[in-house]
């Protein structure tokens, strides 16, 4: 599966089937609305090929303080989803949107220090770790984790210089 990409993809059974048939044991989430969004059609799909909802990576835009309303709703959403469908172990994997800067994706993989966010940016990524509204929701009340961000934001967790990836 290739998200944000234009063109034909594999309907959910037949990944889920493909899955099944290569003896995996579990899957993430995917792109909201891929597999249904009913969790209790999801459960089923799932429980008939002996496969477990284990994570799901949520696109957000962790440095635009701007977008956080959104952004909290798509986390909470997702981990709704999987504290319902998968259980107390299943972990949300924030990761800053790279489809959207142009700058970023023009760069990607040749990152520069002149690349980096800003410090305004850095404060905003910042938020999520002390996290308003519906993100603490997601966090203390559904039953999973939500860890750091996901390396491909472009800094590490204490770094402040972007990270260029192989």
């Amino acid at each position: 599966m290739i998200e944000n990409v234009e063109g034909q993809r594999g309907a959910y059974a037949r990944v889920l089937d493909e899955m099944q048939e290569a003896g995996y044991a579990g899957t993430e989430l995917g792109d909201w609305g891929f597999m249904p969004t009913d969790p209790r059609v999801l459960r089923r799909e799932l429980e008939s090929r002996k496969l477990k909802l284990l994570a799901s990576w949520v696109t957000v835009h962790l440095h635009d303080s701007a977008r956080l309303p959104a952004n909290e709703a798509d986390v909470l959403r997702t981990a709704r989803q999987l504290a319902e469908v998968g259980g107390p172990d299943n972990l949300v994997v924030l990761g800053n949107d790279p489809y959207t800067d142009p700058l970023r994706t023009l760069a990607a993989g040749r990152i520069l220090p002149d690349h980096g966010m800003s410090e305004a940016q850095w404060a905003d990524v910042h938020r999520w770790r002390k996290p308003p509204g519906a993100h603490r929701e997601a966090r203390d009340r559904a039953p999973h984790r939500l860890p750091p961000p996901h390396r491909h934001l472009g800094g590490g967790r204490r770094r402040r210089r972007p990270v260029s990836l192989p």
